[in-house]
């Protein structure tokens, strides 16, 4: 029957794990992973799985919309990849069921993409299609792209909103507003940014004037933007959401700063408190303990944290108040938290007060009535530290006050309370944490959550009114348990619908008294803080362990070890039990000795009897060791610069050669010294040397010694050179110089003085023309003094003189005459001029121009000289005249000769016995100058009467030829006439005909030449009836010099008459007229140059001429292309009708030159050299070339000057004083060591140019690796066997190698103890031993290396030359004893005397533990004896138990124990029935609630059948007892 059974057992419990197997993986998450359209929409629509995983970029259907139903809760991870909506399309979802839907990227490296195309609506569609569905949206991580500023992105059509909308970790592109206000019953959003397309426009998160920020972001947030202003703004944060608009730029909601302030005094927290502002998140941390003098009042904004890292805030009879949400309208946010935390060790951290005022009190100040409504919803946080008020008056009894009934002044408020963990101590009897006196529950409610704590005191309990009327499973998590003391023992609350006003502590006070929320039950082990010793301690430090039970049952320390077992050791070694609530001090923490200087804080582990673990932290410091006596030798006060010095340190003997260094510091201009390294100074300078100590094992007070280096005194001249130059348009410089050295006349050889130092002088001297020459003016614009490291020491010297050369320029010696050229003409009234000269060819050089001015002029008959008056050079204006040599000039002649007076009269007529007087004569002849006289030629039909002054005609017709004269006119008063005596001859002609009068010319008109014939103005007339106008002859006739004789009216320029006539073949009349007109040349403009310099350019030039016109003919250089001076020449082609507007008719000449131009030429950059060198190591590109060439260079970033030449030295210039950069860097060494062996390093030294890089490479020895880099003694961190560093100053790289660690690993054990346990490190080929003790109950197996079966040496694994990891294993078995008779029987009372068990152990092992229904047994009770081990429970014992099951179980000292059930049964009375009245045993029932994890139908149908299956299963098991019972 017994084997049937153990078969049937054996078959349903296999079946039971095959059906819990299956109903384990039904709910495992399932991933697919897709690339296309197809996949994407089949995943995302199934009920099967869980996430869908992009692996490629996707794009949606571009023919028709893309509509998926969703019936189960789905993660689409974009992993990096973009989902593309196409132009015009949607993407429909549909939501079937309640299911949570996510959009996220778990890329780390790759950008995911929702990106959407043009779209006339909303371009994703959601739908919703039962309202009672829950449906939560989240997108995180994944940025969204759409084309146009318009729309929404998530809402939803039809009825149905969501429940939970989440925003976080994105960047949204486009859009109006993300979502609308009922899209969802929560909306939050968190570092998210959304931007529009194009600015200005209307930008919203949501569009709601009912939403505010603080509905919508955490109180770590803040939203961010541009209004219409343009200027960025924080929004406030009560502000509702159609006002939050991004006009200008990006809305954004980040994270706020969070500013942290250390506070070690009072004053210092006082004033970290007053920091506090909404803008930012405060962390106000404590650096050494506080006690307050006065009450310090805190504003909580925002989120503030008080930390008290393991400090102590000491209220005494202060208050310490927390005023919530509001300083005053300007500074105030509705969902503030405060967290007072302590991250030092343990719960060191502590704020203690004493008495009612000593309390911590959380308050709140009045406000504006409309801010009084606004719903509050504040946090406050416990993590860590140590709370206790020490009075024991009548109002002591509380830590922690809030919100009393004076102050919430209803202003809907909501804390929530959260003790992660703390110690908290209540000085008087039924003291409480929190007192929440407030009586308004609309006003003032609270949430609470306590994690790990402890309350201290006698009858505390966690608090009353508000948290008092809570049930305890209402403010602890499931899995926290709560114990509270009862005198001496330790009860675990067991009905958490127990109200937490009904948890309290006894108020027993012979034990300690406390209520403690934990997780789980155990060991406490405090912290130690070993006392403070200094390098070289010879007492070594030690301090007791406390360690204290904080069960509910006496447990057993098997182990305690500490981790630097190199630097501490454990005192003790017993396994102690201890008992609830006691503290075992057992076990002391000991320092070894010859620890450094510095803090040390190993861990300490204690593991009880159940292998569990335990941890605390010990502090150790150890202070350096004071010197005495340190001073530094062999400097003097003072020193000239040059003089060697070596200082000597004393009092350093203990140190070691690294363990001090001498700093020199330099006093600067504002007498502050300033540090410039270890390196003794040279320089000129007043300074300090600093020895400090460096060994970090001691410290002493700096010795130092003042000292100044002076500068010599000795003259150092520089002396620029002088040279000679001629003139030729280019700039000249002359950069040698010689250096003397104290007034010896000789230079030094290559320019260094006597010491090696070397000078460098910039030359920056410069002539061109003549008149730059003057003494010293080779300037020496600067003077460098370099040593032969190339530092400049210009500074070191006192006495620097500069004695500039002189740079001469002179004059081109080939001299230029001008000759002005010579003229002459006939008197005409006119100045007689000549401007035009001739000079000396090619002397002047391109560019240079004469300006020559003549100054002759002759208007009389006469000569004079056309005089050179003046000439000049000039250049662009400037006046260079001085760069030639002037010949002598020569003048040329002007003469006027004298003129013919142009006489003219007309022939006359008299009638025969008729007259013509001599006045009419006279007033007929025109060009006369001088006086007129009239004689008969010839012809004697005239005679002359004197007395009427007239001609008188006889009877006779003839003609008379007469002759008038015109005096000659000396209008110069020279006796040399300007009009020669002139003499014209006429006839008169004595007719017998009617002589008539012909009339109507102006006389003596002016015209001005214009090609056209110019005849007298005006109408001939002639007496009435006599001869016809027309019939007259007509005759023009040149006077003067002029010669023409025609009809036809004249047309070029010159004086004329013109004679009207009456014909003579006319019988009855006669009768001339006469006028005399002149034309006079026509004026023209003289021709100008616009522009008469021009610049190279490579092409032709054509200069502009002003004033040409068909009449002036233009020869000459009237086009050029290279450098030179040019002449054009202008004519007047018509001389003899057109001259000059200033009269002259000459040609003129006109000067033009193409002077150089400049070059184009890019200045170099980018050079560099190190300091040392001279200007002539630095190559230039071609063309260029250094002025001072053997200028040495200085560190740093100078400019030093240098031509450039161009190729074509005759178009272009040469550029002189180009400011050049060149970039001089030092060169410092790079020396590398390896002070402790087993490897190399390479190169071993190195010069290196600053701001170079230099790779660094290290071999290890076999078994080594690196352990530190040290570059200037700091530590750099290595990849792989090299390291590149940046040299910018003298460099030491020493590596330190490390044998290679390796960890072995004890795999947790219960059952057994192995120190050390955990992980454990060692080096490479170390030996490591390890003490393997298997724990009370349990009994060794083996043990297992690397899973190979390895024997100890006695309890020790040995592990010898360690050159790989290794894992331990340890097998023990529980040692367990069974109960070979009396297992399971029946004990009837009245009817058996004694209940008896034998158990199969060894009766020596017995110790009298010996438990009944887990209650340890009086050993009066029992008797016990070998046999192995024989227990009778005696009879006055057994009958006092209850009827039913008991158990028995007995405990032996090896840790094995027995264990058995034995039942109580009472004699049946008048029952015939032989069958034993044996009750069942009642089992506990609880109602199955639903707490939202058991599965809903169709949920899981494996999970029924696996219920159904353990119903089975009960059943026959159930049945299987019954029958033994019956049997027994």
């Amino acid at each position: 029957m017994k084997n049937k059974t153990k078969y049937l057992v054996a078959i349903l419990l296999m079946l039971v794990s095959f059906l819990l197997i299956g109903a384990t993986n039904v709910n495992a998450t399932t991933t697919a992973e897709v690339n296309n359209y197809s996949d994407l929409t089949d995943k995302m629509g199934d009920n099967v799985t869980n996430v869908v995983k992009l692996t490629s970029d996707i794009t949606l259907n571009e023919d028709y919309d893309t509509k998926i139903f969703i019936e189960m809760s789905k993660t689409l991870d974009f992993n990096g990849f973009t989902l593309t909506i196409p132009e015009n399309q949607y993407l429909k979802l549909i939501y079937k069921n309640s299911l949570d839907l996510k959009f996220i990227n778990s890329s780390s490296s790759k950008t995911a993409k929702l990106k959407i195309l043009t779209h006339g609506t909303n371009p994703i569609y959601n739908e919703i299609q039962k309202a009672e569905y829950t449906v939560n949206f989240e997108i995180d991580g994944v940025d969204v792209e759409y084309e146009k500023d318009y729309e929404a992105f998530w809402t939803y059509a039809g009825d149905n909103g969501f429940n939970n909308l989440v925003f976080k970790n994105l960047k949204i592109t486009g859009f109006n507003i993300l979502t609308y206000t009922g899209d969802g019953e929560t909306i939050k959003f968190s570092n998210v940014t959304k931007e529009s397309n194009k600015k200005p426009i209307q930008s919203f998160l949501i569009n709601s004037s009912t939403l505010t920020v603080d509905d919508i972001i955490d109180a770590n947030s803040v939203i961010e933007y541009y209004p219409s202003s343009g200027v960025k703004v924080t929004a406030d944060r009560t502000a509702t959401l159609d006002t939050i608009n991004g006009y200008w730029g990006p809305i954004t909601v980040k994270k706020k700063e969070v500013q942290t302030i250390m506070a070690t005094t009072e004053a210092e927290l006082i004033n970290a408190a007053n920091q506090i502002n909404n803008s930012k998140d405060t962390v106000i941390k404590l650096g050494s303990n506080i006690k307050l003098t006065a009450p310090l009042d805190f504003y909580v904004l925002g989120n503030v944290t008080l930390d008290l890292a393991g400090s102590t805030l000491d209220v005494t009879e202060n208050h310490l108040t927390f005023y919530y949400g509001y300083k005053d309208v300007n500074n105030y946010n509705f969902r503030s938290n405060l967290i007072i935390k302590d991250s030092g060790n343990g719960n060191n951290g502590k704020i203690t007060g004493v008495g009612f005022n000593g309390r911590i009190r959380l308050s709140t100040l009045d406000m504006a009535e409309e801010l009084k409504n606004s719903p509050k919803t504040y946090g406050f946080t416990i993590d860590g530290g140590t709370y206790a008020v020490t009075g024991t008056g009548s109002w002591d009894e509380y830590i922690f006050t809030v919100f009393e009934d004076s102050e919430p002044k209803e202003q809907n408020i909501t804390l929530n309370v959260n003790v992660k963990k703390g110690i908290f101590e209540v000085g008087k009897v039924d003291g409480e944490i929190f007192y929440f006196p407030s009586s308004d529950n609309n006003n003032m409610k609270a949430n609470f959550n306590f994690e790990t704590l402890m309350v201290k005191g006698l009858g505390v309990k966690l608090g009353s009114n508000i948290l008092g009327k809570k049930r305890i499973e209402e403010v602890i998590p499931n899995d926290t348990k709560l114990y509270y003391t009862e005198a001496n023992k330790v009860i675990e609350l067991e009905d958490r619908t127990t109200l937490v006003t009904d948890v309290r502590a006894s108020t027993d006070n012979s034990y300690p008294q406390y209520i403690k929320l934990a997780k789980e039950t155990g060991l406490s082990v405090d912290n130690v803080t070993l006392p403070n010793v200094t390098f070289g301690y010879t007492v070594v430090p030690e301090a007791t362990i406390n360690i204290t039970n904080i069960g509910a049952a006496e447990l057993k320390i098997t182990n305690v070890t500490v981790s630097d077992t190199d630097k501490f050791e454990i005192i003790g070694d017993t396994q102690p039990t201890i008992g609830i609530g006691a503290i075992n001090t057992d076990f002391k923490i000991k320092a070894k000795t010859g620890l450094s200087a510095g803090t040390y804080t190993p861990t300490i582990t204690v593991t009880d009897e159940n292998g569990k673990t335990y941890t605390a932290t010990v502090t150790l410091k150890v202070e350096q060791k004071q010197l005495t006596g340190l001073g530094i030798s062999g400097l003097d006060s003072t020193w000239v610069y040059g003089t060697t010095k070596t200082p000597t340190a004393t009092g350093v003997d203990d140190l070691g050669a690294d363990g001090y260094e001498i700093i020199y510091s330099k006093k600067d201009s504002s007498g502050n010294y300033v540090n410039i390294g270890n390196k003794m100074p040279t320089l000129v300078g007043e300074y300090k040397a600093t020895l400090s100590v460096k060994n970090p094992n001691y410290t002493a007070s700096e010795a130092s010694v003042d000292f100044e280096i002076t500068p010599i005194t000795t003259e150092v001249k520089v002396k620029s050179y002088d040279e000679t130059f001629t003139y030729d348009g280019s700039e000249h410089t002359k950069n040698n110089y010689d250096v003397l050295w104290a007034n010896n006349a000789s230079p030094r050889t290559d320019n260094k003085l006597p010491n090696g130092d070397k000078v460098t002088a910039v030359i920056t001297g410069k002539v061109r023309d003549v008149k730059d020459t003057a003494l010293e003016n080779n300037t020496i614009e600067k003077i460098t003094i370099t040593n032969a490291e190339g530092v400049d020491v210009t500074d070191c010297y006192s006495s620097i003189v500069k004695a500039a050369g002189k740079l001469t320029v002179n004059p081109i010696t080939t001299p230029i005459v001008v000759k002005a050229d010579s003229d002459t003409k006939v008197y005409n009234g006119t100045e007689l001029t000549k401007n035009t000269y001739t000079n000396t060819d090619h002397v002047l050089l391109p560019g240079d121009m004469l300006e020559v001015t003549i100054t002759g002029s002759q208007k009389f008959v006469g000569s004079s000289n056309n005089t050179v008056s003046n000439v000049k050079v000039m250049r662009n204006g400037e006046d260079i005249t001085s760069n030639y040599t002037m010949g002598t000039h020569v003048n040329g002649v002007l003469e006027v000769t004298s003129a013919e007076q142009p006489l003219a009269i007309a022939d006359q007529y008299v009638r025969v016995n008729g007259s013509i007087l001599l006045s009419y004569l006279e007033q007929s002849v025109t060009g006369n100058e001088g006086n007129i006289d009239f004689t008969i030629k010839s012809g004697t039909a005239l005679t002359y009467d004197a007395t009427n002054e007239e001609y008188v005609a006889g009877a006779t017709e003839g003609d008379v030829v007469m002759t008038v004269t015109a005096a000659k006119m000396d209008l110069g008063g020279d006796g040399t006439p300007e009009w020669k005596e002139t003499s014209k001859d006429f006839t008169i002609h004595v007719v017998n005909k009617t002589d008539v009068n012909i009339s109507g010319l102006s006389n003596n008109e002016t015209f001005t030449y214009d090609g056209n014939p110019k005849k007298p103005t005006g109408t001939i007339s002639v007496n009435a009836g006599t001869v016809n106008v027309s019939d007259l002859e007509v005759k023009y006739q040149g006077t003067g010099t002029t010669s023409y004789n025609s009809a036809t009216a004249p047309t070029n320029a010159g004086t004329y008459t013109v004679t009207y006539k009456v014909p003579d073949t006319n019988a009855n009349y006669t009768g001339t007229f006469s006028v005399a007109f002149t034309i006079k040349k026509a004026q023209l403009d003289k021709v100008t140059i616009v522009k008469d310099t021009f610049e190279y350019t490579g092409s032709d030039i054509t200069p502009t001429l002003n004033n040409v016109n068909s009449n002036i003919e233009v020869t000459g250089d009237t086009q050029a292309k290279n450098v030179s001076n040019n002449t054009i020449v202008a004519k007047i082609k018509d001389k003899a009708n057109y001259e000059w507007k200033d009269g002259s008719n000459g040609d003129l000449t006109i000067n033009w030159s193409i002077t150089q131009a400049t070059p184009n030429y890019t200045v170099p950059t980018g050079l560099t050299s190190v300091k040392g060198k001279v200007l002539a190591d630095v190559v230039l590109p071609t063309g260029f070339t250094w002025n001072a060439p053997a200028t040495v260079l200085t560190v740093g970033t100078n400019t030093y000057k240098a031509t450039y030449t161009p190729v074509d030295t005759t178009n272009y210039k040469t550029i002189t004083d180009i400011d050049i950069e060149v970039d001089v860097k030092n060169t410092f060494d790079v020396i590398t060591s390896v002070p402790g062996g087993n490897g190399t390093i390479t190169p071993s030294k190195i010069d290196v140019i600053e701001g170079s890089k230099v790779k660094i490479t290290f071999t290890p020895n076999t078994g080594y690796m690196i352990d530190k880099v040290l570059v200037n003694g700091i530590e750099k961190t290595v990849t792989g066997n090299e390291i590149e560093i940046t040299v910018d100053e003298e460099k030491t790289v020493e590596v330190s190698y490390k044998k290679i660690p390796f960890t072995i690993t004890v795999e947790e054990v219960t059952g057994a103890t192995v120190n050390p346990d955990g992980t454990v490190t060692v080096g490479y080929g170390d030996n490591k031993d390890f003490t393997i003790t298997a724990n009370i109950g349990y009994k060794l197996v083996k043990v297992l290396v690397n899973d190979v079966e390895k024997a100890l040496d006695g309890n020790t694994l040995k592990l010898k030359n360690i050159t790989s990891n290794m894992k331990i294993k340890v097998v023990v078995e529980k040692i367990e004893y069974k109960v070979i008779e009396g297992a399971e029987q029946t004990y009837t009372i009245k009817e058996d005397t004694e209940a008896r068990f034998r158990i199969d152990a060894d009766y020596s092992l017995f110790n009298n533990k010996l438990y009944v229904d887990n209650v340890l047994v009086d050993s009066s009770n029992y008797t016990s004896k070998s046999g192995s081990t024989i227990i009778t429970l005696k009879k006055e014992f057994v009958d006092t138990l209850s009827v039913g099951e008991h158990t028995l179980k007995v405990v032996f000292n090896d840790g094995g124990e027995a264990e058995t059930t034995f039942t109580i049964a009472k004699k049946a009375e008048n029952n015939n029935n032989n069958e034993n009245n044996t009750p069942s045993k009642p089992e506990d029932k609880e109602e199955m609630k639903d707490n939202g994890s058991n599965p809903k139908t169709g949920d899981n149908i494996m999970l029924y059948v696996a219920i159904a299956s353990m119903s089975i299963i009960g059943l026959v098991a159930t049945t299987i007892v019954a029958k033994k019972k019956k049997m027994n």
